[in-house]
């Protein structure tokens, strides 16, 4: 074990042989153990974040193809369910969470493919019938599947469904297999695992792009099929970190302020700290061989592990493998626990002179009264702000799970229009382009707002960012729907 920049570093690897090799998950899939002899590519990995889709299971898959210890190939299955986006029903024999789970397995054939497995089953989850916040823990399952004895492409489909509202979620992967026999090198996506708390001693499975700060530590892992006759092969790895825009969103009327400026490009891939760097020569580690590399939590940021693979020595070709995830402050992201990410998106209602007071109360229980006591300034009775409060940070978090990229949904332009006005009647999409609008006059220029997609030079950018066009116009309609959440008339508002 070699600890370097902060890096715990551990290899498991047999030279020449088959027993007693590492069995592990692996996780973060979109291309797995690729052969080294085509195209080099190199794919970002993120976690298996589909789009929210409000009402349906909000779902994590990961699919990947491993070598076992007797060098027979397999596939590893990861499935998180979050148990809030389910349907509690309450029947005689209890209060159940209620789910059904459908993997098929494709092999890959130029533009054909054939099935190759399906398995299925059912989830009953019973919770507390007397709390109706009670979804008890969130539901993760992983389980190995045996493969045929050949290299080829798999496309593996997962559909869970929500047996108590009949909604369903459907997600897709794609991994390849290559055997350790042959003269073909490979290298599998990069696994993220996750560990609690340091008491807790075991690291988890981790299918997001996002990790919350109550993490304790976090470990990558990943597999290389090295065959024997490869004996100057390199391997590099390396650790960035990027500068992104990590501010709430503007106001609707702000001027423009350039496309080269942090706020509109997002997160600047062409600027990025190495925070750690590591090469190793593969001399005499020959078959599957794993490699683990843990770490304490980094800081809040946006990061980048990187695994360079030169299966004929520095100078020949290579094959990278990406595995990007960011750090959020938010201890339960996307809900909201602390008083202080109960403060943070009033941003959008207060006055510079009241925020900048806000943020400068530490007491919690201080704290906590002082935004008791801006929510009722306005209200008619606390019945009514007890409402208005429960939409906005609904809404928060609604654009949390809806709009989060390089920094938490709800400081994005999209997450700010959400929260401020709710879901569009209906959106128009073009290639970079989205408009959403707020009415089905084509006249009403301010119940429309259009957002764009910045154009960023890296071609690895594995998530959306869209920027609004503001308008001068904007300015008399955000303050009046300020005016309506702070006198709770948002209530009565259509939109």
């Amino acid at each position: 074990m070699t600890k370097l920049f902060g890096w715990n570093i551990s290899v498991t690897s047999l030279p020449g042989g088959s027993a007693g090799r590492l069995l592990f998950f692996t996780l973060i899939v979109l291309v797995a153990l690729t052969g080294c002899r085509s195209v080099p590519s190199a794919v970002v990995e993120r976690g298996n974040d589909a789009p929210f889709r409000p009402g349906h299971p909000e779902v994590y898959t990961e699919a990947i193809a491993l070598i076992d210890a007797e060098d027979k190939p397999y596939l590893n299955l990861s499935l998180n369910v979050k148990n809030r986006s389910l349907v509690r029903r309450s029947t005689e024999a209890g209060t159940n969470l209620n789910f059904s789970v459908i993997v098929e397995i494709y092999k890959v054939e130029g533009t054909t493919t054939s099935l190759i497995q399906r398995v299925g089953y059912d989830e009953i989850i019973p919770v507390n019938p007397d709390d109706f916040f009670d979804f008890g823990e969130d539901y993760f399952d992983n389980r190995q599947l045996p493969l045929p004895e050949e290299n080829m492409l798999l496309e593996v489909w997962f559909q869970v469904t929500d047996n108590n509202s009949g909604l369903e979620t459907v997600q897709r992967n794609y991994t390849s297999v290559t055997l350790p026999d042959g003269a073909t090198p490979g290298v599998s996506s990069i696994s993220l695992f996750v560990m609690d708390t340091a008491d807790s001693l075991e690291f988890r499975n981790h299918t997001s792009h996002i990790i919350t700060s109550e993490i304790d530590s976090i470990q990558f892992q990943y597999q290389l099929v090295q065959p024997e006759q490869q004996s100057n092969a390199m391997l590099v790895m390396n650790l960035y970190k990027f500068p992104a825009d990590r501010d709430p969103a503007r106001h609707l009327s702000d001027t423009f302020v350039g496309l080269g400026t942090l706020w509109y490009r997002g997160i600047e891939y062409q600027r990025p700290e190495r925070i750690a760097s590591i090469e190793r020569e593969l001399i005499t580690e020959f078959g599957p061989i794993t490699f683990d590399y843990k770490s304490e939590l980094p800081e809040p940021g946006n990061y980048r592990f990187e695994v360079i693979y030169y299966p004929d020595g520095a100078d020949g070709e290579r094959v990278s493998k990406l595995r990007e995830f960011r750090v959020t402050a938010a201890r339960k992201f996307p809900q909201i626990e602390t008083v202080q990410e109960l403060r943070d998106p009033l941003v959008y209602l207060m006055t510079t002179r009241e925020y900048e007071a806000l943020k400068e109360i530490d007491d919690a229980e201080e704290l906590k009264e002082a935004i008791d006591a801006f929510w009722l300034r306005n209200m008619d009775n606390a019945q009514q702000a007890q409402q208005v409060i429960e939409l906005y940070y609904s809404r928060v978090e609604q654009a949390n799970l809806q709009f989060s990229n390089f920094k938490d949904g709800w400081k994005t332009d999209m997450g700010f229009v959400y929260i401020m006005f709710g879901p569009p009647m209906y959106v128009d999409r073009a290639l970079d382009r989205m408009v959403w609008r707020y009415s089905y006059s084509d006249v009403e220029r301010v119940s429309t707002f259009t957002f764009v997609r910045p154009k960023l030079n890296d071609e690895f950018f594995p998530f959306h960012h869209y920027v609004l066009e503001r308008r001068r116009d904007y300015h008399s309609v955000e303050y009046n729907r300020i005016q309506s959440w702070l006198s709770g008339h948002i209530l009565s508002l259509q939109y």
